[in-house]
């Protein structure tokens, strides 16, 4: 079956959204349009500059402080990221979106589109550093998550978020892959991307 993480309960639950079976023939024939409420708000966007290398190991240092940056790295982001150049970075805009709705990487990056979702661990550091110690900014600093979505080292887009630790005060840093299915993001997230 092709889609088969889909369970006889999701399907009755899809036709039932649908209108039953009269309903799921009228999406068939046309005649019934289904439209997907809006998952992301804009909030604000934040100028990066270029960088023309940035050392991923040099700036994301487990437990020191960079640039009046303090970060703690989890393994997926010490595995996938730490030993990491990012040439010739563009300068861009960082939008930066509030998540409406509890959503998978997947539909996230739907909404984004495949031009804009991707960013750089370069544009997240010159966020960090205009929020070092938790300032008020365009990152959240209420233990809810910053996404970023990031290219690894063997180029598989990863999801890589920060959340500002209070007690720590520091930023915690992990990462895992877009197509891992079962973290989902929460509502309140706030969602980066050029």
């Amino acid at each position: 079956m092709k889609y088969s993480k889909l369970d006889l309960g999701t399907i009755e639950a899809i036709m039932n959204k649908l209108g039953g079976e009269e309903g799921a023939e009228r999406f068939l024939r046309g005649e019934l349009t289904v439209i997907v409420p809006k998952l992301l708000e804009f909030v604000t966007s934040v100028t990066v500059p270029e960088v023309k290398c940035f050392v991923v190991s040099d700036h994301f240092q487990h437990g020191k402080t960079v640039d009046g940056v303090k970060v703690w790295l989890g393994d997926n982001f010490t595995k996938h990221f730490l030993p990491k150049a990012e040439e010739n970075v563009d300068g861009c805009e960082i939008r930066v979106h509030k998540l409406l709705r509890r959503s998978l990487d997947l539909g996230i990056c739907s909404e984004i589109g495949a031009e804009r979702e991707k960013t750089f661990l370069a544009h997240l550091w010159e966020m960090l550093k205009l929020q070092p110690s938790g300032e008020n900014g365009a990152l959240l600093t209420n233990s809810r998550a910053n996404i970023f979505y990031v290219p690894d080292m063997e180029g598989v887009l990863m999801d890589v978020y920060a959340c500002w630790g209070a007690v720590e005060r520091a930023w915690y840093m992990d990462a895992s892959s877009v197509g891992y299915q079962c973290e989902w993001w929460d509502a309140g997230c706030f969602v980066c991307s050029r």
